[in-house]
């Protein structure tokens, strides 16, 4: 007998997202795209996505004080209290 299992998929879209990473610069970017799958995966909240979260705001975190963006440092930062 074939086993069934239930799986989850998740997909985003981010429009506008190559004239914004060509806009902001690729560093940037990827603070964002970062900030917004760490986010996604709060959200969805399956095993393991609190792990890989919390490794996307690290980086993302990282990143923000090399680049000067402290209104993004705090988002993330807010993302960071989600995980406790």
């Amino acid at each position: 007998m074939a086993r069934t299992e239930t799986v989850t998929v998740l997909f985003s879209d981010v429009v506008g997202s190559t004239e914004l990473a060509s806009r902001l610069g690729h560093d940037a970017y990827e603070v964002l795209r970062q900030e917004h799958f760490a986010a996604m995966l709060l959200d969805r909240n399956a095993r393991g996505d609190h792990q890989r979260a919390a490794e996307l705001i690290t980086a993302a975190l990282a990143e923000t004080e090399q680049l000067d963006m402290p209104a993004e440092a705090a988002k993330l930062q807010r993302l960071r209290e989600r995980l406790s």
